[in-house]
């Protein structure tokens, strides 16, 4: 009985879980052997592009069949196209190439047919004689596999691109998130949600970044809050775990790579999507302020009238404006804006011709030069606090908002102390366990290893007790706090003119406004006013609308 083999391909482990069997191919061939009355002497099976000419089961077949010793003469397979997708020229050079060596091809759908000698009745043969009479079929087969990648990759793929600028996701979902299905107008489509652990970590980067804390104090925070990422599994051709790797934590040199990603501010950019920002369908792990704050500048989400734009190392104040940022000589530079260009008015002091200065807030940035007197601008800053009164009842409602916060910060700190202990004495855990192993053992190399491992646990232990042990920056006195919190608010338009404490002054004035006002604004008395003077909040109030606009929040006060 002539022997030979059985070759088995799927192009990937999602046609396995959408059920093209590997093993359903192999009984269709052994079902063929038996039939041609072959023994099977190995199956060869893999998950592989059948458009690669290189593939790793295939090559290991193609080198066990021109072994001679084998004595292997056939290969079955499925169709065609499981033997390859490139068309009639690779499927020709397939097939010459295992004649030479004596071994014929056998596909189960019979598209093949074995050659015939024209002159074999008079007992004659010569190369010409020598024909195949399914030639043109196994040709046409051959390249009608090739079409079909070109026309599934088109329409899976096209789909894929058109849903993707429709603010879908088509992959694996990164870190912080899982893949769910919701009903859409385009149908049941696949978007992002939260992962019910990741998640609040991706957050505390982001949250840490645009504090300005560094990468470096990130990562000893969620290390010491036992924050790893997820396990990695790697398969085998047929869709078989053979390893499984644990998740490391998220070192420093990682964090940049997370808050670069666009798809945690909710905002999809990538190259189906034209490298254009697109809104997702879904939302974001954190807004698009924290974004942009996180990332200081190297990447910068803008919303415009169209859309969105995506800038890159963006530099929005001049570097001279940061380094004077708080100059005590201009306290209003940075929350009174220019008239023209609505960006932030400049502080200098030029001389005159007899070398008098005069201090002047001003701006020219691609307009005429427009100045204003330090006096006239800070006495008109003045007149426009002392304007605005806090009834009361806003006054309670901004302490109890204050109270509020410090009490979910309190909570947090609770929260993350638990966490940390609790990692903590995992990792005790894991200390004994390994040093249990140790007294048992008696292999030299194993021992090594576990030491090896023994010593990395007491240097994160060690981390982890360090993390504990930090001062809590975020204690107060909330009496105190609460008592300096009224006192700025009762008596606001004095804090804006005490030119003792000019840090003060711009931070506490910006809070009468929503946006930041032009000079022109004050001057006509029509400044977007906050709701806390704007309207009147009801007895219950909305807290919501104490919190300041992005960008001038107010400084430590002193």
């Amino acid at each position: 009985m002539k022997r030979a083999v059985i070759y088995c391909r799927i192009s990937s482990l999602r046609q396995l879980n959408e059920g093209e069997s590997l093993d359903q191919q192999e009984r269709q061939c052994q079902r063929t052997a038996e039939i041609n009355r072959l023994e099977v002497a190995k199956v060869f099976k893999e998950t592989y592009s059948g458009r690669k000419d290189s593939r790793p089961a295939f090559d290991e077949m193609m080198a066990y069949i021109k072994d001679s010793k084998r004595g292997i003469k056939a290969v079955i397979f499925r169709d065609i196209d499981r033997l390859t997708r490139k068309g009639s020229h690779s499927f020709t050079d397939i097939k010459l190439d295992l004649e030479a060596h004596g071994i014929e091809l056998i596909d189960s759908y019979g598209y093949i047919q074995p050659s015939i000698n024209t002159l074999e009745h008079l007992g004659m043969a010569y190369d010409w004689s020598k024909i195949n009479p399914s030639r043109d079929a196994e040709m046409m087969r051959a390249n009608q596999a090739n079409n079909e990648v070109s026309v599934m990759l088109t329409r899976t793929v096209g789909a894929e691109i058109i849903y993707a600028r429709y603010g879908y996701w088509n992959r694996r979902p990164p870190l912080g998130y899982i893949n769910t299905k919701i009903e859409t107008p385009h149908g049941r489509r696949v978007v992002l949600a939260p992962h019910p652990e990741e998640g609040e970590f991706v957050i505390k980067v982001f949250e840490m970044r645009a504090a300005g804390f560094s990468d470096t104090v990130i990562a000893d925070k969620l290390r010491a809050l036992g924050f790893k990422r997820r396990n990695y599994c790697q398969r085998d051709s047929s869709g078989r775990i053979i390893l499984e790797k644990q998740g490391k934590p998220l070192d420093e040199r990682a964090i940049p790579q997370v808050v670069l990603c666009t798809v945690y501010a909710g905002i999809i950019c990538e190259k189906w999507t034209n490298n254009q920002p697109v809104k997702a369908a879904f939302d974001g792990l954190v807004s698009i302020d924290t974004y942009n704050k996180a990332n200081k500048g190297r990447f910068f989400i803008q919303k415009t009238d169209s859309g969105y734009k995506l800038l890159r190392d963006v530099q929005p104040v001049p570097r001279a404006i940061h380094r004077n940022a708080h100059n005590p000589l201009f306290p209003f530079k940075r929350f009174v804006h220019c008239p023209i260009c609505h960006k932030a008015l400049k502080g200098s002091s030029p001389k005159g011709q007899y070398g008098v200065s005069y201090p002047t807030y001003h701006c020219s940035r691609g307009h005429k030069y427009k100045g204003y007197r330090k006096d006239d601008l800070e006495n008109l800053a003045f007149r426009t606090a002392e304007t605005y009164h806090l009834a009361p009842e806003m006054i309670d409602l901004i302490e109890a908002t204050v109270l509020d916060e410090w009490q979910s910060r309190k909570q947090e700190q609770v929260d993350d102390s638990a966490k940390i202990k609790k990692h903590l004495a995992t990792l005790e855990a894991q200390k004994t366990a390994v040093a249990d192993k140790i007294v048992l053992l008696s292999s030299p190399v194993a021992i090594q290893a576990l030491e090896a491992k023994l010593e990395a646990l007491e240097i994160e232990t060690a981390k982890v007790r360090d993390e504990l042990a930090k001062p809590d920056s975020e204690k107060h006195d909330i009496q105190q706090l609460l008592k300096r919190t009224r006192k700025i608010v009762e008596q606001l338009p004095e804090v804006v003119s005490d030119k003792r404490k000019p840090h003060n002054q711009g931070p506490v004035f910006s809070l009468l406004f929503e946006g930041i006002p032009t000079y022109d604004e004050l001057a006509s008395g029509t400044p977007t006013l906050s709701c806390l003077f704007a309207i009147p909040l009801e007895a219950n109030g909305d807290k919501s609308c104490l919190v300041p606009p992005a960008g001038i929040e107010p400084a430590h006060m002193v």
